[in-house]
C-alpha cells in the first residue's frame, strides 16, 4: 500500500477551494456547484478524501469552540429581550 504524498502549498489552495465549493453547494442546495470534485460513482478519491475530512475536522472544532464562546458570552451579558 503507498502512503499518500506530503501536502504542499499548491495542496492547500486546492483543497481550500474544494471545501469552499462543497460549501457552498450545501449552503445552496446545488450539487452542481461541486459536482466536478466528485469522481462519476458520487465519491472523492482516496486523496482528496483524506484531505476533506481532516478540513471538516478544524471546521468542526472551530464550530464547536464558537459555540463555547457564544454560549459563555451569553452567560455573561445576556441578549436584550426586545420589547
Amino acid at each position: 500500500m503507498s502512503r499518500a504524498k506530503e501536502p504542499t502549498k499548491n495542496d492547500s489552495a486546492q483543497v481550500r477551494a474544494l471545501v469552499s465549493r462543497q460549501v457552498q453547494a450545501w449552503e445552496k442546495r446545488d450539487f452542481a456547484i461541486a459536482a466536478d470534485d466528485w469522481l462519476p460513482n458520487g465519491e472523492l478519491s482516496a486523496d482528496e478524501r483524506i484531505y476533506f475530512e481532516g478540513h471538516m475536522e478544524k471546521v468542526k472544532r472551530m464550530m464547536l469552540q464558537a459555540f463555547e464562546l457564544g454560549r459563555h458570552d451569553a452567560r455573561i451579558t445576556p441578549c436584550p429581550v426586545s420589547s
